[in-house]
């Protein structure tokens, strides 16, 4: 994962500047979370589940666990990836007044397409991502396995 978030962070980072536009960025989004939700897919079918493979050693889930869990975030993924180019392309010519109430964090009288889109990913992506993955570790309580038991240790008397 962080090879292909590098990877694709560096390229269209360096896409955005030697052209100067912005699209790159967030073009980026779209391709970086469909590439997720594609890996993870690939795992649902050929049963090896990211996060299983990620946290199997920390925590214990039943097997169902793990592919609802994976199934879920690449679904999630993938609305991510959707969402974010619907709001790129719907509002890439927009040009919006800005409420007075947001004039202290956007500094300028009128949002374009790019403010709109940043203020989606910020207000709107952000949270729903933090919520949506809270609400995935509560679901996930019902295939927990109960802990392996810890062994004793062994104290050794001194003489």
């Amino acid at each position: 994962m962080p090879f292909i978030a590098g990877a694709v962070t560096v390229t269209f980072g360096a896409l955005t500047l030697l052209t100067g536009d912005p699209k790159w960025v967030q073009i980026k989004v779209t391709i970086f979370n469909s590439l997720v939700a594609i890996v993870f897919f690939i795992g649902l079918i050929q049963r090896k589940y990211f996060f299983e493979f990620v946290f199997g050693k920390t925590f214990h889930y039943k097997e169902e666990g793990w592919r609802l869990l994976t199934r879920n975030a690449a679904i999630f993924f993938l609305v991510t990836a959707l969402a974010n180019e619907a709001v790129r392309l719907g509002f890439a010519t927009a040009s919006i007044p800005c409420p007075e109430a947001w004039t202290w964090l956007m500094r300028k009288p009128v949002l374009d397409g790019l403010d709109i889109w940043m203020i989606f990913k910020l207000f709107i992506v952000m949270p729903l991502t933090t919520l949506y993955f809270v609400w995935q570790v509560r679901s996930m309580q019902p295939y927990r396995l109960p802990d392996k038991a810890v062994e004793p240790r062994v104290q050794i008397q001194r003489t």
